[in-house]
């Protein structure tokens, strides 16, 4: 498996709760978050039974990543992520709760990175 390396910085997908904030939409400019998604825990499901994680599995490689710490995917040392985009969403949505965010920001704030992947898996 290919590693993705962490991001570094704090980067917050606050869950929405209720059907109209399913899918909430993120701009925070100020913060360096060009724009972004966050999935609750129903729409993390979808997306995982969706062939969308697969296909984003490649053009995600060189992502940065700010997973749960419980997650299974970090490396012994916790420096970086051994799995896939597809795993990471899988895991959350097999996770009572577990949710992933996904979203564009400025490499100058992200350690070089263009996107950021969170998952969450309280």
């Amino acid at each position: 498996m290919v590693g993705i390396s962490l991001a570094g910085a704090g980067l917050g997908f606050a869950i929405a709760p209720g059907q109209a904030a399913a899918l909430a939409p993120i701009i925070e400019p100020q913060n360096g978050i060009y724009i972004g998604l966050d999935f609750n825990h129903a729409d993390t499901v979808a997306l995982a039974n969706s062939p969308i994680p697969g296909m984003l599995n490649q053009p995600l490689l060189s992502a940065g990543a700010e997973i749960d710490p419980a997650s299974r995917y970090w490396y012994p040392d916790r420096t970086a992520i051994w799995g896939r985009f597809s795993d990471l969403v899988d895991e959350a949505a097999l996770t009572p709760n577990g949710s992933v965010g996904l979203a564009l920001v400025d490499p100058a704030q992200f350690r070089g990175y263009n996107i950021i992947v969170a998952q969450t898996l309280n």
